[in-house]
């Protein structure tokens, strides 16, 4: 009874003392303190949630934060000369304007693209591999001994000498030549090829030929000569007096007729 009626500082049921562990209002209290050493938001400098010191954490506004940092040296999105993400300096990684770097660099011994003499991409110099100038190139050069469209004599592609391979001007030439013994559309009297000579056989104008001729003997609508008519009518004037005498009105009329 003595000890439900007491009501002093160090009761357990809500007290108003400063060491009390149920809502106190003093500066050390666990639970909504107002001091700068508590633990859940306190105003001080080195608590740990959402402080406002330099050394904090959460968004702080120091230099040597990990976190959206206006240092030199921080790791994300810095102003500084080495750091990793888009810099402005020359020994950076990503698009540098320094002579020595790995992406799109405007010096001379940089691979992507460069202006220089040695470059592997699209150079100027002589002996570079893609579209040079120089004599030697292997692609469209304007050299004599290249093997792609060349102007000289021994070339395998248009050439203009007399003994290549590909539509010549010379008498041996196997394509489309003008001498007398080659083989395609010659004019001479012995080729194969709708020749204008006596002997050929496709449409010649000669006299023995046998597609459409002009001559005698052909065998496509021939021209009978007088002589030959008058010695058939004379077989049937003979075939018809010796075999039908007994109609001889109507071997009159016949003969008549026919002769």
């Amino acid at each position: 009874y003595f000890a439900l009626m007491i009501r002093g500082d160090l009761a357990s049921d809500k007290p108003t003392g400063d060491l009390a562990s149920g809502k106190p209002t003093g500066d050390l209290a666990s639970d909504k303190p107002t001091g700068d050493l508590a633990s859940d938001k306190p105003t001080g400098d080195l608590a740990s949630d959402k402080p406002t010191g330099d050394l904090a954490s959460d968004k702080p506004t120091g230099d040597l934060a990990s976190d959206k940092p206006t240092g030199d040296l921080a790791s994300d999105k810095p102003t500084g000369d080495l750091a990793s993400d888009k810099p402005a300096g020359d020994l950076a990684s990503d698009k540098p304007t320094g002579d020595l770097a790995s992406d799109k660099p405007t010096g001379d011994l940089a691979s992507d693209k460069p202006t220089g003499d040695l470059a592997s991409d699209k150079p100027t110099g002589d002996l570079a591999s893609d579209k040079p100038t120089g004599d030697l190139a292997s692609d469209k050069p304007t050299g004599d001994l290249t093997s792609d469209k060349p102007t000289g004599d021994l070339a395998s592609d248009k050439p203009t000498g007399d003994l290549a391979s590909d539509k010549p001007t010379g008498d041996l030439a196997s394509d489309k030549p003008t001498g007398d013994l080659a083989s395609d559309k010659p004019t001479g009297d012995l080729a194969s090829d709708k020749p204008t000579g006596d002997l050929a056989s496709d449409k010649p104008t000669g006299d023995l030929a046998s597609d459409k001729p002009t001559g005698d003997l052909a065998s496509d609508k021939p021209t009978v000569p007088k002589h030959l008519k008058t010695r058939i009518n004379d077989y049937k004037y003979a075939y018809y007096k010796s075999s039908i005498q007994k109609y001889p009105q109507q071997h009159h009329i016949y003969i008549t007729k026919n002769v």
